[in-house]
């Protein structure tokens, strides 16, 4: 089934980047794109509950955000996402702490999971 975990039984390998640092710029990582026929671009990065989002990578995050969402053809969100807890990391059920629309860092006005957030989005702009 699409977007389920596939090879489990491989070891958990770290990537290492240390070779690609550039005075201050180090590469970041990414935890989800989705695309929906280039009209809707979704990003987001998972942290555990109370961990920061280092600086570099929300940096990233905006920019990135910021250079695709040209209204009224294209549009693009960055989630910034809390989970709790041990073992797999349901994406769908994480909390969103912070998005990214039209140049601005918001809060949710109400709690919101990332799978509500999509699903929402999606209606209104694919």
């Amino acid at each position: 089934m699409r977007g389920q975990i596939k090879n489990r039984d491989y070891k958990a390998r770290i990537a290492d980047m240390s070779g690609l640092t550039y005075g201050k710029i180090t590469p970041t990582d990414l935890d989800m794109f989705l695309d929906f026929g280039d009209t809707l671009f979704v990003f987001a990065e998972a942290k555990y509950h109370g961990s920061a989002v280092p600086y570099g990578q929300r940096l990233a995050l905006e920019r990135l955000c910021d250079a695709c969402h040209q209204p009224p053809k294209r549009y693009a969100v960055s989630f910034l996402c809390g989970y709790q807890g041990e073992g797999d990391i349901d994406f769908a059920k994480m909390d969103v702490l912070e998005l990214r629309w039209k140049g601005q860092w918001k809060a949710p006005k109400k709690p919101v999971t990332l799978g509500e957030a999509v699903d929402y989005l999606k209606k209104q702009y694919t």
